[in-house]
């Protein structure tokens, strides 16, 4: 009964939250523009061209791809359990990277050292237990991969980061605009 009771505490809150979050992406689609306020057309991606990092600041990217020393890791986004479609997805403004991984949010400070080098610090991440997590990329990888970023480039009108493993391997991680 105890355990209940507490789950109800902490479900309640939550629930209420994704709710209103639902509310405020519903009131933005109908008014033309997508969750990040973006306009439809600047959220799907094709009329964006990546010239410099500020083309890409409140624009919310979804993981596409992840390769490892070259290799692709078959993470699939269209294979996510149903619960984790919203999963690993990335915005940053102008000096925090945030979002979604799987199932925890989190944020980030991030510096630009010159146009293409990028250092994100140390991420907080909310503290929820993942009942289902993908299989060919783990959240603690992603986490990880993030924080061991050295690089972003436009290739072919997606956002790639170039980080490494824990283990020094190059990772490269590939974002829908």
């Amino acid at each position: 009964m105890k355990k209940s009771i507490y789950l109800l505490v902490l479900i309640l809150p939550i629930m209420s939250c994704a709710n209103a979050s639902n509310t405020e992406n519903n009131r933005q689609l109908s008014a033309g523009g997508d969750s990040t306020g973006k306009s439809a057309s600047a959220a799907s991606g094709s009329n964006i061209n990546i010239s410099n990092f500020s083309d890409i600041i409140g624009i919310e990217m979804k993981l596409i791809e992840v390769y490892i020393d070259g290799r692709n890791t078959n993470f699939n986004r269209n294979s996510l359990p149903q619960g984790l479609k919203d999963a690993y997805v990335i915005k940053f403004d102008e000096k925090i990277v945030s979002g979604m991984a799987a199932p925890n949010r989190f944020t980030a400070p991030y510096t630009l050292s010159d146009r293409y080098h990028l250092s994100i610090g140390l991420m907080a991440t909310t503290m929820m237990a993942a009942f289902i997590e993908p299989e060919n990329l783990k959240e603690y990888e992603f986490i990880t991969y993030m924080q061991n970023t050295l690089s972003w480039m436009d290739e072919n009108n997606h956002f790639v980061l170039s980080c490494k493993t824990a283990a020094g391997n190059e990772v490269k991680m590939i974002f829908e605009l």
